[in-house]
């Protein structure tokens, strides 16, 4: 579910808020979530020559135009963080450096929406949005005056500014890159946190009836980065699922069976393989979305994109998508990454990015009815989330972009 911000390298000084070693400077891509929320990154220092971001679908008109933008917010540089639909509820949130996060939402399909909440001790480290029908579900990370992280979720409901906060966890480690998926009557999250020096790739889980969560379950430690590749959820109709990275050559996919009942019991599944590559070429930055039994995935390798499908909640595989390709021997002066996944009904939204110089940036929309061939542009220094939204009883694509100084909403229109 799912799904940004736009940094350019990691600076000491956050190296050093996390809690980790400096080994001097390096540029990375910082993602944060899938289907409801997107987290995209500049890169830097790789003589690179070509950008874009991209959309890919299915089952969706690519070329059709789109309504005149909505402005959700006028900021100063947002970062979009991500969106989330459902049924006709929207809800979106960004960030402005140094002045927190804030969230909108609509109950209507985007036709109006309420006033800004803003979450002014937010910090830069990532937020994430889902919807539980009409509940909204934003998870962030604050540092607390005692010197503790607290990872917190903020609940309120979709046409409303009014949210209330509480803990999911506090400690001295530092939290951050939370995403937050919502299904069955649970909320489920993950969040990497510092442990000696090296990030605890985290999950949990929590009843919407009581909202209290489960003690975490680690998935690993991943000591190769100072930012996770890949921690992404997303569940639908009966399942959790997380896509998690640890820096070993695999894209690993965690699988959780919520089990019937008020007790909700989660029953975990064996660990599969999504991709596989090495230590120096692995797969990164991946997105993850669900919907009934269908599971998509799409990754960054070798500066490209790649992306498959499930039939069948991730245990049999259709064949991978080269939606964009480099050979890994080739010195690539750009390359492309995922940005952000979305499902409904049999139809999938993909939204990647490419990047390059000099400060090139674009956006495409793409379908895989054609095996993600066909683009559309969208627009240029842009940030782009996209999902599936009821417009009076018609399921549309409904895109959040920010640009310069502006958040904006538009619906795909029907061909």
């Amino acid at each position: 579910m799912a799904n940004s911000l736009n940094l350019i390298g990691v600076s000491h000084q956050l190296r050093g808020s996390l809690g980790l070693a400096d080994r001097g400077p390096r540029t990375f891509r910082w993602r944060v979530a899938v289907n409801r929320h997107f987290r995209r990154a500049g890169t830097s220092g790789l003589g690179l020559a070509i950008a874009a971001a991209l959309v890919a679908t299915t089952n969706v008109v690519g070329a059709s135009p789109w309504t005149t933008p909505v402005t959700v917010a006028t900021a100063q540089y947002p970062n979009l963080d991500g969106a989330a639909f459902s049924g006709n509820n929207v809800a979106v949130i960004w960030n402005v450096r140094k002045h927190g996060m804030f969230v909108r939402t609509s109950r209507d399909s985007g036709a109006s929406f309420a006033s800004v909440t803003r979450f002014s001790d937010a910090e830069d480290l990532g937020g994430a949005v889902t919807l539980c029908g009409d509940e909204v579900d934003v998870v962030y990370v604050r540092h607390l005056p005692s010197g503790d992280w607290a990872l917190e979720r903020a609940v309120g409901s979709a046409g409303h500014s009014a949210f209330t906060t509480t803990p999911i966890s506090v400690g001295p480690e530092t939290r951050s890159f939370p995403d937050v998926a919502c299904s069955d009557g649970r909320l489920f999250v993950t969040w990497a946190q510092v442990e000696d020096g090296k990030l605890d790739l985290l999950f949990s889980s929590a009843r919407l009836a009581d909202g209290v969560f489960n003690a975490p379950i680690s998935l690993g430690l991943d000591n190769s980065t100072y930012y996770p590749d890949t921690l992404v959820v997303t569940s639908s109709a009966g399942m959790a699922y997380v896509a998690y990275a640890l820096g070993d050559g695999y894209l690993w996919l965690k699988r959780w069976r919520i089990g019937p009942g008020p007790a909700d019991a989660l029953s975990s599944r064996p660990k599969l393989a999504i991709a596989t590559g090495t230590v120096h070429h692995r797969p990164l930055n991946a997105v993850l979305a669900a919907d009934g039994s269908t599971l998509a995935a799409s990754w960054e390798k070798c500066f490209g994109v790649k992306a498959k499908v499930s039939a069948d909640r991730g245990r049999i595989w259709g064949p991978t998508a080269a939606v964009v390709h480099y050979p890994c021997t080739a010195i690539v002066e750009g390359g492309s990454s995922p940005i952000e996944i979305a499902a409904h009904d049999g139809s999938v939204a993909l939204v990647y990015d490419s990047y390059g110089i000099p400060n090139f940036d674009a956006q495409y929309l793409r379908t895989s009815a054609d095996n993600f061939t066909a683009s559309l542009t969208l627009g240029n220094h842009q940030q782009h989330s996209v999902g599936y939204l009821d417009v009076a009883g018609v399921t549309r694509l409904a895109d959040v972009y920010s640009s310069n100084r502006q958040v904006r909403f538009r619906i795909e229109v029907s061909a």
